[in-house]
């Protein structure tokens, strides 16, 4: 599985650095451009993380652990595990969130027209982005405390080495683990998902009765709905990605919660790695949406080179 991510980031974040500069060149005084320039690095942030050298080390190792590392070199390997684990789960939910205020945005354009600019402004969707990257980073950053490196000798393979399990912290915080895991599958798969495609129904639904009235249509109503569909675009492969994670959820066998285990079954671990593929293909796939849907986007794209 690691040899697939790792490529898909690559082209994911090259994509998604184009857009940060296609955006910025339109300007962020459109409320859509600044959510979507907040979902490309909450996109490169996530790719950087999930695909870290020091998970790759640990994931890819025979032995799941720090193997062949000396204890000071899997106590810093631990470090920025634990580091690049809480930027990827809060990345991650900022992503997977961030289709939701899309959607709402739109909804406010579409039916609120009038006084849409009064009610979505930079400022406010500023702070609303501000509000679920702040939420995502309280809810994963303590949880590291639960974890622990035992770099210890292992009879099975004959050889020191590092795991990473749970430390004395994490039995006591019972509780906390169950509310924190049950925040974070409504955070990401259950509200989110279910807004974005309750709200994108209602668009489509908007959108094909305004589609019939084109010819009625201003130039400024006209971009609004090219910008709508490109957006409705992104919210529908986010919503196949929400789909697929929300199979564990329905299915405990083959599910894996990082808080409540350090040594899932093999099953698990592959269904974890196929979730993260998807999550990965959708935060790579935004460019090709944005150029294949938005003719100034592929202007200025040409532009640039």
């Amino acid at each position: 599985m690691f040899g697939v991510t790792p490529g898909i980031a690559v082209l994911g974040i090259v994509g998604n650095t184009l857009s940060i500069m296609i955006l910025l060149k339109h300007g962020l005084h459109k409320c859509s451009n600044i959510l979507l320039v907040s979902l490309a690095v909450a996109d490169i942030v996530f790719l950087v993380a999930y695909n870290s050298i020091p998970k790759i080390i640990y994931e890819t190792s025979s032995v799941r652990g720090f193997d062949g590392f000396s204890e000071r070199d899997s106590i810093i390997l631990n470090v920025f595990y634990s580091i690049f684990m809480s930027l990827d789960f809060s990345s991650s939910m900022v992503s997977l969130t961030m289709p939701m205020l899309i959607t709402l945005e739109r909804l406010i354009v579409i039916f609120f027209p009038l006084s849409a600019f009064r009610i979505v402004t930079p400022r406010s969707t500023w702070c609303a982005v501000i509000i679920v990257v702040v939420y995502s980073q309280c809810l994963f950053v303590y949880p590291m405390a639960w974890f622990d490196l035992n770099y210890l000798w292992d009879k099975r393979y004959n050889r020191t080495i590092g795991y990473r399990d749970f430390s004395p912290l994490h039995t006591r915080d019972a509780v906390a683990v169950r509310v924190i895991e049950d925040m974070c599958v409504y955070s990401i798969s259950v509200i989110p998902p279910s807004f974005t495609v309750a709200g994108c129904i209602v668009i489509s639904v908007k959108v094909k009765l305004v589609s019939i009235q084109r010819k009625k249509m201003t130039s400024k109503e006209v971009s609004s709905n090219r910008t709508t569909k490109m957006l409705l675009a992104v919210c529908a492969v986010y919503t196949v990605t929400c789909a697929i994670l929300t199979v564990p959820i329905n299915v405990p066998v083959i599910s894996y919660g990082p808080f409540s285990e350090t040594h899932p079954s093999n099953i698990a671990i592959v269904m974890y790695q196929v979730m993260n593929i998807f999550i990965c293909i959708n935060s790579s796939c935004n460019f090709i949406i944005y150029v294949g849907l938005n003719k100034n986007f592929r202007k200025t794209y040409a532009e640039l080179f």
